[in-house]
């Protein structure tokens, strides 16, 4: 139960408000979480409406726990407890090749970036790599920071939930959460960003990637679903 053992880790290691997980288990192939109830309602309800103010205090706050959980680190690219990599690049599936398969956990950003092409080799029917495929394998694999950097990999508004003051009471979803590498946050939240006021909050609250970085992990990203479509 990777997203239980995350909620733990977060819980235990941060000041970030997190449900409380009672219990955890499986049955029949699907993952059950019993937590405790928040009260409070998505940001996205009121995102639309939220006041300069609010704005600036939500920047303050939600700024500072994605700061801590970023100071968290590990020796290895993966899930919490040395599980493979959630990263959005590793779930596009159905893939032609082994649509099963799992990536990572990886000890280095080279093994990371070579997990990256397989994923990307796994996509095409015939396993082999286009020439405007290996130009992204080339750009992708000239970024090399090492670093692990705890991700919570599906930072939205439906995931933040505020109270009538717009304070942040809880973040939830923590099943795509990970070691990381340290582009990934920004990305993944920039990229599935459907509002310009969470576009402006994801800019400040999170290391913003060059646009010659952004354009690389956004084409890899769709290189990936070419042939499959998700």
């Amino acid at each position: 139960m990777f997203e239980a053992d995350a909620m733990r880790f977060v819980a235990s290691h941060t000041n970030v408000p997190i449900p409380k997980v009672y219990n955890a288990c499986e049955k029949d192939g699907k993952g059950y979480i019993l937590m405790s109830k928040i009260d409070g309602r998505p940001l996205w309800n009121v995102l639309s409406g939220i006041t300069e103010q609010e704005k600036e205090n939500l920047v303050e706050e939600l700024g500072g726990y994605i700061k801590s959980w970023r100071s968290l680190s590990a020796e290895y690219f993966g899930s919490v407890g040395s599980g493979p990599c959630q990263d959005v690049f590793f779930q596009h599936l159905p893939g032609y090749r082994r649509p099963d398969k799992t990536y990572g956990p990886y000890r280095s950003r080279k093994d990371y970036n070579d997990g990256l092409v397989e994923a990307l080799k796994n996509g095409r029917p015939t396993g082999c790599l286009s020439e405007s495929d290996q130009i992204l394998v080339d750009r992708m694999m000239a970024l090399c920071d090492d670093r692990k950097v705890f991700s919570h990999g599906d930072l939205h508004p439906d995931n933040i939930f505020v109270d009538d003051r717009c304070k942040i009471v809880a973040i939830l979803d923590w099943g795509a959460s990970g070691f990381s590498i340290p582009e990934r946050e920004y990305f993944e939240a920039r990229s599935r960003s459907k509002h310009h006021v969470w576009t402006e909050i994801i800019d400040r609250v999170l290391p913003v990637l060059s646009s010659d970085e952004y354009e690389t992990f956004e084409r890899f990203n769709k290189a990936l679903v070419l042939y499959s479509g998700v």
